[in-house]
């Protein structure tokens, strides 16, 4: 992969911390550290049941 692609798709380890949001963590190469959380979202597409 050269340098270019790796920049364009970077992948990092995670850990799955889970909890009421299903929050990931996980650090960046430049020692940056992100919380990601997964709120549930049904409400939004209550027309659409399919979703």
């Amino acid at each position: 992969m050269s340098s270019e692609e790796r920049l364009l798709s970077p992948q990092y380890d995670y850990l799955f911390v889970g909890g009421l949001f299903n929050t990931y963590v996980f650090q960046t190469r430049h020692g940056i550290t992100y919380e990601v959380t997964f709120k549930a979202s049904g409400y939004l597409f209550e027309q659409y049941t399919l979703l």
